[in-house]
């Protein structure tokens, strides 16, 4: 029996894999069909890898030597179903190569991303080494757009399914199996064995490259040539000219319907083990953005609506705290995600959904109609994330990239899901994109900043394989690196240095805005700058969000790797040296912070004091905290943790761990005088 294994790796432990499952359940889906011509689907696709879902992996049998083949009784037989083994970047290549080969397959599949890809191509160097009779087979975004030129480079990978891969799966696994015959790398001719043999030989290599020529997207070798089929509409297969000509091809799985099959396996669901879970509920984008991928297909499909809202209820009930929708776009069509909004408002209240449950959409904020605004207005705390994808506030920026954005109805509905203070929003901007200058990008931060969303990602541009950028880069005079992220280095617009200096801004802008840990401090910091969060600059000066960051950036370098607090250490002496700041209004800053951010309840060192006082609170809070019920996450822990504050009168600041507030990131923290405190507990 043939035994298959899909590979996936993902780019961090918290992150699960959906297309290898629907892979498996195309397969099962295709063994289930009556006649065994299968039901399998289209395959998944993703434009960058932030997630989770991606196009699909595929099948081959490249370069096996002899044959393997399941029996059958019929036209058709039962595929082998897949086994799968997910792992992370982040987990030692001999680790996971091991793992490889501890299962032994005869055909390696395996998900290809810009994050993994590097690590991909060394395992299959340690496949070929460990498992020589092994077929590879590559699928997903990093390898569906330049096939050929993986195939190349990569001698040990045998095929590579283009797009979408569920149907194309299903049936180059369908096709092997029955065929069990050389691989087309064979049609060189007989290797002993008599001429009744070698033309059997030849017949079934034969059929097998008939096979191969119509399934769509699928690109192989042929005597020594890399064929790439159409990704749809199956060429006639071409026939290698010593070849007598042939019965017409076995009968294949057909094309699949729109629908993918379910991919929600038991398996799945059990291996969630608190995982992001993955959910699409639909596939392809209405925008054609030039550095993305998912806008390459001509028209969006929407899937069924009940399948939908059963597999939100099914993955909510998982022990998963997020689920994420990997719709492109969620609310391009307003009437169906309000719906889908409603649905989970009602699943919340009826108890279907539990309470501890968020989950995330990417969205365009200017494409919500008021009935839907209202709707989120009603939603509890942290039942929602909105993923905004705004990547600039430069009209010609985005008519260059093939994107538009009413900017008004933009910030209009922004800011009325800010106010409403029970959605976290995270908004996007990309540097490096076509016509946006130091000075540009500049004003697209700044007036971002100034809408406060909960984070803001500066990202850096991507020259995707298969985006429009990435072919029209010379156009915009773009360097990229050659490398897997393909990130840009330099543009007729912005230059290597601009571009560094604006990764000194992202890494300020990451460890003090984006991490939520220094809401009091940051707001002390601007205000020295008179800056404030949630506005921008008053007049056209030096001083602005941007200029800011960058400054922290340039002044602590890179913090990669360092722990918070010497991050805390280096914050207090950008504050001190570089705008002044009073020491004891900025150590209480942080104290505040730190005790709202971090649930251990002590100070770190950079930030703790001798003071008798301080045993005394230590008393009076434990005698107050004594019959409080704890909070079970806690465990052993305090539910409590204070700090002494020093600027003006004696002060304590005094934070609540027993209830978290996850859409905010922190917990609840007031403000006591010393001596009020020690009296209440007397």
């Amino acid at each position: 029996m043939v035994k298959t294994l899909i590979l996936a790796i993902n780019a961090k432990y918290i992150h699960s894999a959906l297309a290898p499952w629907y892979l498996k359940a195309a397969v099962r889906a295709y063994n289930k069909a009556p006649d065994g011509s299968g039901e399998g689907g289209h395959g998944s696709s993703d434009s960058d890898g932030s997630g989770g879902c991606g196009s699909s992996d595929s099948g081959g049998f490249g370069g096996l030597a002899g044959s393997f083949c399941v029996s059958t009784a019929g036209p058709a037989s039962a595929i082998p179903e897949p086994e799968i083994l997910e792992t992370n970047i982040n987990r030692p290549y001999e680790e996971i190569l091991d793992g490889i080969v501890s299962v032994g397959p005869d055909i390696l599949a395996v998900s290809c991303y810009i994050w993994n890809i590097s690590l991909v191509g060394r395992l299959l160097d340690g496949v070929s080494r460990r498992l020589p009779d092994c077929v590879v087979i590559l699928g997903g975004p990093e390898v569906s757009y330049n096939a050929a030129e993986r195939l190349e480079s990569l001698p040990m990978a045998d095929y590579v399914v283009c797009g979408e891969g569920e149907g194309p799966f299903v049936r180059l696994l369908a096709d092997l199996c029955r065929e069990g015959g050389a691989p087309p790398a064979a049609y060189a001719g007989p290797e002993g064995g008599g001429a009744h043999e070698a033309t059997v030989r030849q017949r079934e290599s034969r059929r097998l490259h008939s096979c191969l020529a119509a399934i769509p997207g699928l690109a192989w070798r042929l005597e020594g040539k890399v064929v790439l089929n159409p990704v749809t509409d199956a060429p006639t297969p071409p026939a290698p000219p010593t070849m007598p000509p042939e019965p017409t091809a076995p009968p294949t799985p057909p094309s699949a319907p729109t629908e993918p099959p379910d991919p929600y396996l038991p398996e799945y669901m059990a291996g969630l083990a608190g995982r992001i879970a993955y959910l699409e509920t639909s596939r392809g984008c209405p925008f054609s953005c030039g550095f993305c991928l998912s806008g390459r297909s001509e028209t969006i499909r929407f899937f069924d609506m009940e399948r939908a809202k059963r597999d939100l209820v099914k993955l909510a009930n998982t022990g998963s705290k997020t689920v994420k929708l990997v719709d492109r776009t969620f609310n391009c069509h307003p009437g169906r995600a309000g719906e889908i909004i409603r649905f989970l408002l009602e699943s919340r209240a009826s108890g279907a959904v539990p309470p501890s449950v968020c989950f995330h959409f990417e969205v365009a904020a200017d494409l919500f109609d008021r009935a839907t605004v209202d709707l989120l207005r009603g939603a509890p705390a942290g039942l929602f994330q909105l993923e905004i994808g705004l990547q600039s506030f430069q009209a010609r920026t985005l008519e260059a990239v093939g994107r538009s954005t009413d900017f008004d109805r933009f910030r209009e509905n922004f800011l009325l899901l800010r106010e409403m203070n029970n959605i976290h929003l995270h908004l996007d901007l990309i540097a490096g994109l076509p016509g946006e200058d130091e000075a540009t990008f500049r004003d697209s931060f700044d007036q971002a900043f100034g809408l406060a969303p909960h984070m803001l990602q500066l990202g850096f541009l991507k020259l995707l394989h298969g985006s429009r950028l990435r072919e029209q880069s010379e156009g915009y005079g773009i360097v990229y690196d050659t490398r897997p992220p393909y990130r840009v280095r330099r543009t007729s617009s912005i230059g290597e240095e601009g571009l560094a200096t604006l990764a000194l801004c992202e890494d300020a802008l990451s460890r003090l805005y984006n991490s939520g840990r220094f809401p009091t401090t940051l707001g002390y910091l601007l205000a020295l700058e008179n800056l404030s969060l949630g506005s921008r600059p008053k007049d056209t000066g030096d001083a602005s969000p941007c200029a800011f960051f960058t400054a922290v950036g340039s002044f602590i370098g890179s913090s990669a790797g360092m722990p918070l607090e010497s991050y805390i250490s280096e914050v207090m002496r950008f504050g001190e040296s570089r705008l002044g700041a009073d020491h004891e209004t900025l150590r209480d800053s942080l104290v505040i912070d730190w005790l709202q951010t971090n649930h251990v309840g002590v100070l770190p060192l950079c930030l703790q004091r001798k003071d008798p006082l301080s045993a005394k609170v230590e008393r009076a809070l434990e005698r107050g905290y004594k019959n409080a019920p704890a909070a079970p996450a806690l465990g052993t822990r305090r539910p409590y943790g204070f700090g002494l504050l020093y600027s003006g009168r004696s002060r304590v600041a005094l934070a609540d761990y027993r209830q978290a507030r996850p859409h905010l990131g922190n917990y609840p923290l007031r403000i006591v005088e010393a001596e009020e405190l020690l009296q209440a507990s007397r």
